[in-house]
């Protein structure tokens, strides 16, 4: 089978925001924000989006053309882009892959960071001359945006308010799912601080429904109002992270019903139909999350690039899991010092190292004891955990497994590097396999067709010479139709909890 032919296309849309600085007008077309298409001043496009942050990037290369003989919209104005745009101008880029669809994708909504003319001399002595936009999609709000409350009571108001706002503030108890939504409404919805953005109608969280139950966990009393630091490390820090998993992206699809994977939502604003969604959800531990996950299969003749690789920089034969704030609350047994579970290969440890991995959870709590709301206020509990048994340890020790269930195996899975055509439709946190069927490509991998998590896409686009190009970075792979597990007793693994 050949490539077929592609035409592959972008759209760069720009418009006003709201920086008080803004010089470009407000013009009642486009998708709704006054959008201006300076497409035609474009000579190049990049965009950047991982897993590990909320904050995609993107780069635009432009001409110094003035703006009325390439955009009709701007036919009277004879400057160049680089005196049109301000930072916090808003963005959008939207690629179509070329393959005979009409559809276009929207990859990339922000607002613009800097915009940088660029001049420099090349090998010819020929000057050389750029306008570089750059921007960052509206995760960039995440990652900055402050949550002022401690400020505002302890320091200014003393510590009586602080004590009072504490009580009747939003409370910090329950679930992973409670609480983090209770985060988030905070902020973005309750509007208990005068710091409210005003963007936070594009903001909304999908929270897999399954941290909302009770054998979840349940953590300590907390409140927003004694919290103080950035929006998305303080959420970061209250979702059980690296049992869940927590990211950002720009979704032009999402609806409130979701898609078939067993999510549940909670939608900032269903009226203005946000587009910016967190996503909470546990991690694909088990073999029937992995495979609900949506998956791209890309055909070997696309693959212009691939570079897969087992490496053992990061094998673990050491978990353990901590309870967040009870080490040394118990006189009753010196070795409960640290209350923790563990897993621990010792076979892998001798003949390669002890690699651990330690974390730390703080939702380990669970309806019950004498008051009915909270185990963890019965000693009876305690004493059990001590004998590892009862609901308490019970908890623990089944994360201490799905740790050591997904981290023990790294060592044993591909990491991977591939290029193809433009696919603007692939999104972190999706899969993409190798097609199934035989072909002429790559044949010293015939025997083995595999799967593997996106953990980052790169979409670079030259205008000149329409070369589209799709970069993913890519983890967990392994072969169609498989899930990794680690060595049972038996195959040369001893796999041990904590006497």
């Amino acid at each position: 089978m050949t490539n077929p032919i592609r035409y592959p296309d972008v759209r760069v849309l720009v418009s006003p925001g709201l920086p008080r600085e803004n010089k470009l007008p407000a013009l009642a077309v486009g998708r709704g924000l006054g959008a201006i298409d300076i497409t035609a001043l474009v000579t190049r496009v990049r965009t950047t989006k991982t897993l590990a942050q909320p904050n995609g990037t993107c780069e635009i290369g432009c001409t110094y053309e003035a703006l009325g003989k390439a955009v009709p919209a701007l036919a009277t104005r004879t400057e160049s882009l680089s005196t049109l745009l301000v930072p916090q101008n808003l963005i959008e880029i939207a690629f179509n892959a070329g393959t005979g669809s009409t559809d276009w994708e929207t990859v990339f909504q922000g607002p613009i960071a800097r915009v940088v003319p660029h001049e420099s001399v090349g090998d010819t002595g020929e000057p050389q001359r750029e306008i570089v936009v750059a921007g960052e999609d509206y995760g960039q709000y995440l990652v900055r945006h402050e949550i002022p409350a401690h400020l505002f009571t302890a320091f200014l108001q003393g510590d009586n308010e602080l004590f009072a706002r504490s009580k009747a503030g939003a409370m910090l108890r329950g679930s992973v799912g409670d609480v983090c939504k209770r985060l988030f409404n905070s902020i973005f919805v309750d509007r208990v601080s005068q710091l409210q953005l005003k963007t936070q109608q594009v903001f909304t969280i999908d929270i897999d429904k399954s941290l909302f139950q009770p054998d979840a966990g349940y953590t300590f009393n907390d409140s927003v109002w004694t919290r103080q630091g950035k929006f998305w490390n303080e959420l970061r820090g209250l979702a059980d992270e690296p049992w869940n998993e927590l990211y950002a992206d720009y979704l032009p699809h999402w609806s409130a019903q979701g898609p078939q994977d067993g999510l549940a939502f909670v939608p900032a604003d269903p009226q203005n139909a946000p587009r910016f969604v967190i996503r909470l959800r546990k991690r694909p531990f088990d073999e029937q999350r992995w495979n609900a996950l949506e998956t791209h299969i890309v055909r070997d003749e696309e693959l212009f690039y691939q570079e897969s690789a087992l490496a053992d920089d990061e094998r673990y034969n050491w978990v353990i899991v901590d309870m967040a704030g009870m080490q040394g609350r118990t006189e009753h047994d010196p070795n409960m010092l640290l209350y923790q579970t563990r897993r621990f290969d010792q076979v892998d440890a001798e003949a390669h190292g002890a690699r651990l991995l330690r974390r730390q959870t703080a939702f380990f709590d669970f309806p019950g004891g004498p008051t009915g709301d909270s185990i963890l206020q019965d000693a009876e509990e305690h004493e059990r955990f001590a004998q590892r048994t009862g609901q308490l340890y019970a908890g623990v020790n089944r994360r201490a497994g799905e740790l050591w269930d997904w981290y023990s195996i790294n060592h044993r899975l591909r990491r991977a590097s591939w290029v193809i055509p433009l696919r603007p439709e692939i999104r972190i946190g999706t899969r993409v396999q190798n097609q199934r069927d035989p072909s002429s490509y790559f044949v010293k991998e015939e025997d083995e067709r595999r799967t593997y998590y996106v953990e980052q896409i790169v979409h670079d686009f030259q205008i000149r010479t329409r070369r589209a190009r799709t970069h993913l970075g890519l983890t967990r792979g392994q072969a169609l139709d498989t899930f990794l597990r680690p060595y049972t007793d038996g195959q040369a693994v001893t796999r041990q909890a904590a006497a």
